[in-house]
């Protein structure tokens, strides 16, 4: 039997919408890694960045300063953070 997920189609519905209105020169990409340091890689549902930024195909990962908004929808408790003393 198939189970609706219903955050799953928030997160998508919200990336759709951002894309129908993002102008050329930005683009939204979902659930890609943003490297703050060797150890601490999150990963926002959804987030905005410059066209640029994306260098193709086997890019993994996306610098801080490259994020326009990033939306994450945190589901349970808090992750836990190690310390690097920056604020996502």
């Amino acid at each position: 039997m198939f189970k609706s997920d219903p955050d799953g189609r928030c997160t998508r519905l919200l990336e759709n919408a951002l894309l129908e209105q993002a102008p050329d020169h930005l683009d939204v990409m979902r659930e890609t890694t943003v490297r703050l340091d060797s150890k601490n890689r999150p990963e926002p549902d959804v987030m905005v960045f410059p066209a640029d930024a994306n260098t193709g195909p086997g890019q993994t990962w996306y610098e801080p300063q490259d994020l326009l908004p990033a939306v994450d929808r945190r589901r349970g408790g808090p992750e836990p953070v190690t310390g690097t003393g920056r604020d996502l």
